[in-house]
C-alpha cells in the first residue's frame, strides 16, 4: 500500500515540474512578445 502511495506522489511531483516546466515556457514566451513590440514601438517612436 505504501509503495502505491510513493509512485502517486512521485507522479504528483512529475507533474507539478511539468506544469511549472510549460508556465514557464508560456510566461517567457509572452515576455519575448512584449519584448519585441516595445522595440517594434520604440523604432517607430525613434523615426
Amino acid at each position: 500500500m505504501s509503495h502505491t502511495i510513493g509512485l502517486l506522489n512521485a507522479d504528483i511531483t512529475i507533474d507539478s515540474r511539468v506544469t511549472k516546466f510549460f508556465v514557464f515556457k508560456k510566461i517567457s514566451n509572452y515576455c519575448l512578445i512584449i519584448i519585441t513590440e516595445i522595440d517594434a514601438i520604440e523604432s517607430r517612436v525613434a523615426q
